[in-house]
């Protein structure tokens, strides 16, 4: 199954309070966790949502490729 239906699947198992959840990895967890306080404030008629980063999504990811910072010559 896609990752993203798996998140969905979450997602929903939370906003039905059912008991037996889909397992996430830490990112798609994360992932399905704001989705639901988003559809949350949604629901509840905030207005302006906002999605912060918490230091936890600064964290390198074991695959990601670090990017270089090249500077232009100003010499």
């Amino acid at each position: 199954m896609s990752s993203k239906l798996v998140i969905l699947a979450y997602a929903t198992t939370v906003i039905k309070e059912e008991p037996k959840k889909p397992k996430l990895d830490c990112w798609d967890q994360n992932l399905a966790d704001r989705i639901v306080i988003l559809l949350n404030q949604q629901e509840e008629g905030h207005q302006e949502t906002v999605l912060t980063r918490s230091p936890r999504d600064r964290r390198v990811h074991p695959n990601s490729i670090p990017k270089r910072r090249v500077h232009a010559d100003t010499g």
